[in-house]
């Protein structure tokens, strides 16, 4: 979490020390918790792509309102056939092996109207 460093906000938040020294750790602690976040930024912003930023941004408002579920059953041996469909396996740190399925629903469909309204509400 990003906090306030003020003076002010740091007595409230119980800390009496609002040297400049403590100003400063903070302001690095923080900093080297969003080093990786600031290069993935600078990453994006050095590759722009006008129309994969555009598909991400309708692709986010799309899957926001659904729901997730994820299906898990024991896996067969290896070797005793693949999983069926549009199933994949996955072995666990105790070597238990798994097959699983991912479904996405969308009980409440979006329309290309509700776009505008969803950009309004996120700036």
């Amino acid at each position: 979490p990003l906090y306030c460093h003020s003076p002010v906000h740091m007595m409230h938040r119980g800390r009496q020390d609002s040297s400049a020294a403590a100003l400063k750790q903070a302001y690095w602690t923080q900093k080297e918790m969003r080093q990786e976040e600031t290069e993935d930024h600078e990453r994006r912003l050095a590759n722009f792509d006008e129309d994969s930023e555009v598909a991400r941004f309708l692709l986010s408002k799309a899957l926001q309102g659904c729901s997730l579920i994820l299906c898990l059953a024991p896996a067969a041996p290896p070797g005793d056939g693949a999983a069926p469909g549009n199933e994949g396996v996955i072995e666990g740190p105790d070597g238990q092996r798994w097959r699983f399925r991912i479904n996405i629903f969308d009980l409440h469909e979006q329309t290309p109207q509700d776009i505008r309204r969803f950009y309004d509400e996120d700036r």
